[in-house]
């Protein structure tokens, strides 16, 4: 449970702390003073003061912010507040927040792909160093000879009958020409190793006997600086793309009221993921804060009153208009937005007790 805890807390506070950074950095190159950069929300714990801005750690652990002179609309006249800037400045201090998101997310990964990747290897690995190289089992068919012996998708086959392997077809090639005898097998989960003893039998409309597995070779591959670059550059664009796509499925399913999805989890469910992850290794650790980072940012992008993309959808009426929208009317819709996330954060949450249970002591 500890680490589960402190994994949480510290991928939490990098990706906090990187995007409130980049509303900070651009707020102070476009002259605006910066009253406090808090990590959680209120109420406050400890407060810390750094020249005119005041750093705190707050007890909801959920978020963070930046709070700038005049954003509620007051000091309209001072030259260091935000309410004096004109539109494009305040779109651009809003959004460098969600910038900063995606470009950790492309630094986490390019990191990723230098120290390396744990994947398939195969001929088309470009410019790729391979260690660690090993038959993965990545399927075990259902009721089959490998689900009764009790193997599962993760497991490493070492060898079968003291041979090793290169290549799955060559694992299916020598069972298959072995169908006869009884297989050693020598398998290995984590830093456990198994020795099994199993013959190959029919399998539904396997025209031979199997064993009932599906093998790939992996390892863990390294790539140079640039091309760890561009790979990072364009992983960041699918991974975007896929949590674009399930956000729109998730609305999708709001709105014909299909309700939730089971895969749909909160801040205890990431927790449980973190935890999860870290025991994986650091390259397992860099991709799963890396696909935080895109969901954070993608997340605050969106024009829902109370997060930056809401903020910004008032700029661009302000622009399309050609005068600001009322500051109660604005104050009244975040206000109003603050809560509806709230207590859909309470709700997922819920669910996430009911879901994962005992996971959360473990």
């Amino acid at each position: 449970m500890l680490l589960t805890i402190l994994s949480f807390i510290i991928v939490l506070g990098i990706l906090v702390l990187v995007h409130e950074l980049g509303h900070f950095i651009a707020a102070r190159l476009a002259g605006v003073q910066v009253d406090e950069f808090g990590f959680g929300f209120p109420p406050r714990v400890f407060g810390h003061k750094a020249g005119k801005t005041l750093v705190s750690i707050n007890a909801i652990p959920l978020g963070g912010f930046v709070r700038l002179k005049g954003e509620a609309g007051d000091n309209a006249h001072d030259p260091d507040s935000y309410a004096s800037l004109s539109p494009g400045k305040r779109f651009t201090i809003l959004v460098a927040g969600v910038v900063m998101n995606f470009l950790l997310a492309w630094l986490l990964l390019t990191v990723g792909f230098m120290v390396g990747t744990p994947q398939e290897i195969d001929s088309s690995l470009p410019q790729a160093s391979v260690s660690d190289s090993k038959m993965l089992i990545i399927e075990v068919a259902p009721e089959s000879v490998a689900d009764r012996l009790g193997l599962q998708p993760g497991d490493t086959l070492v060898s079968i009958d003291g041979k090793t392997f290169s290549s799955p077809d060559d694992v299916v090639s020598y069972i298959q020409a072995h169908t006869e005898n009884a297989l050693n097998l020598h398998v290995a989960r984590g830093k456990t190793e198994f020795e099994y003893s199993a013959k190959p039998e029919a399998y539904k409309d396997s025209p031979t006997p199997i064993l009932g597995i599906a093998t790939i070779r992996a390892g863990l591959v390294r790539y140079g600086f640039f091309t760890s670059l561009w790979m990072g550059a364009r992983t960041t664009v699918q991974m975007s793309v896929a949590v674009a796509a399930a956000l729109i499925q998730l609305f999708v399913l709001l709105f014909t009221g299909a309700g939730f999805s089971d895969q749909i989890s909160g801040p205890i469910g990431v927790a449980i993921l973190a935890g999860q992850v870290t025991r994986l290794g650091i390259q397992y650790v860099i991709n799963f804060t890396a696909l935080l980072s895109i969901n954070l940012g993608i997340l605050n992008a969106l024009p829902i009153p109370a997060l930056d993309g809401g903020r910004m959808l008032f700029i661009v009426i302000e622009k399309i208009k050609g005068k600001a929208v009322s500051a109660k009317i604005e104050s009244l819709a975040h206000s109003i937005g603050f809560i509806v996330l709230i207590a859909l954060v309470a709700f997922v949450t819920y669910r996430d007790i009911l879901r994962f249970g005992g996971s959360l002591f473990k």
